[in-house]
C-alpha cells in the first residue's frame, strides 16, 4: 500500500470511529435516561436529564474511599452553580448492591438521579468512566463527551476535579 493510500485510510477510520463513538455517546445517554431511579428506588422520567444542556456522569461507590471523599465535594458544586437547571449529573454506581448504591445517595445527599442499578450494563455508560473512581463525564447537549477524568488514549487520569473546573468555565 502506497503512503497516499495509508494516509487516507487512516483518515476515513478517524472519521468513522469519531461519528461513530459520537452516535454511541448520543445513544448510550438515550438509554440511561430510560433507565433512571430516584434515592428512594423508584422508577422516574428523565426530563430533567433529556432537556439539560450538559449532563454529566458521576461514576462512584460508597466503598471508595476517594469517592466518599469528593461526593460532598460534588454535592455542594451541584447546589451553588445551578444543577438541575444549568447541567444535570446522573449516578453511575459502582457499588456491589442496589440497596448499597441508595444507602450512598441517601448518606451523600446527592440531589440527582442514578442510573438504575440492575440496568447499568445494559445502557453501555460504564465504558465511558475509565477504569478509575470518582470519575466524571460530561456530555454536551449533543451527547458528546467534552470533558473527563481519564484520558483513555494517554492513559491518564485527571481525577473529577478537572472535570468540574471544564464544567465552571462552561457555566460563565
Amino acid at each position: 500500500m502506497t503512503n497516499k493510500r495509508k494516509f487516507s485510510f487512516v483518515v476515513v477510520s478517524l472519521f468513522a470511529a469519531f461519528t461513530s463513538f459520537s452516535v454511541f455517546a448520543e445513544s448510550a445517554l438515550s438509554s440511561v435516561s430510560a433507565n433512571l431511579v430516584n434515592a428512594a428506588g423508584e422508577s422516574v422520567e428523565a426530563e430533567a436529564v433529556e432537556n439539560a444542556p450538559i449532563v454529566l456522569v458521576y461514576y462512584s461507590a460508597h466503598w471508595c474511599p476517594p469517592c466518599r471523599k469528593f461526593t460532598p465535594k460534588l454535592v455542594d458544586f451541584y447546589n451553588k452553580n445551578g444543577g438541575g437547571e444549568a447541567f444535570e449529573i446522573v449516578f453511575a454506581s459502582s457499588d456491589r448492591s442496589a440497596e448499597d448504591m441508595f444507602h450512598y445517595m441517601e448518606d451523600a445527599h446527592m440531589p440527582w438521579l442514578a442510573i438504575d442499578y440492575d440496568k447499568i450494563n445494559e445502557t453501555g455508560i460504564k465504558s465511558h468512566g475509565g477504569p478509575y473512581i470518582p470519575s466524571l463525564v460530561m456530555f454536551n447537549e449533543a451527547g458528546e463527551v467534552v470533558a473527563q477524568s481519564y484520558d483513555e488514549a494517554n492513559d491518564d487520569y485527571k481525577g473529577p476535579e478537572y472535570v468540574l473546573k471544564k464544567l465552571k468555565k462552561e457555566l460563565e
